[in-house]
C-alpha cells in the first residue's frame, strides 16, 4: 500500500500548491 501512501503525501503538498477549489472539483475517490 505504498502508492495509496504516496498519493496521500502528495496530495498535502497539492493542497498546498493548488488552490482549494481544484481540490474540491477533483473528488479524492
Amino acid at each position: 500500500m505504498k502508492g495509496i501512501h504516496a498519493n496521500t503525501c502528495n496530495n498535502k503538498a497539492k493542497k498546498e500548491d493548488e488552490p482549494p477549489s481544484l481540490e474540491y472539483q477533483r473528488p479524492k475517490a
